[in-house]
């Protein structure tokens, strides 16, 4: 059993498969920012370039990019009031929006 995990440990320490991490943390994130686009929409787009990858890459590249969008959803939920994705509505809800303007300070 340990070996399986040591093996599955030694395909991940692959400098291609951190590379095809960063890059689906990185697209991610932007895809889930953009109110509208969301992770199923970013693997759709992602399809396509992964054709040519290793499998093991593109399938960490794939995973990466969808958590990275779901978690990517709030940031416009918090800030614009306009989630990102599905899941971050009650993000909208909780979040601290960006002021409208600024405000003087009175002392």
């Amino acid at each position: 059993m340990i070996d399986n995990l040591l093996i599955g440990l030694n395909a991940f320490a692959d400098p291609m498969v951190l590379v095809g991490l960063t890059a689906g943390a990185l697209i991610g994130y932007l895809i889930g920012a953009i109110p509208g686009l969301g992770p199923s929409l970013g693997i759709a787009l992602m399809i396509p370039f992964t054709y040519s990858m290793d499998p093991l890459v593109s399938i960490v590249m794939l995973v990466a990019l969808f958590a990275a969008a779901e978690y990517g959803g709030a940031i416009s939920g918090i800030l614009l009031n306009s989630p990102g994705t599905a899941a971050a509505v009650a993000t909208t809800w909780d979040g601290y929006p960006l002021p409208s303007r600024v405000k003087p300070v009175l002392r």
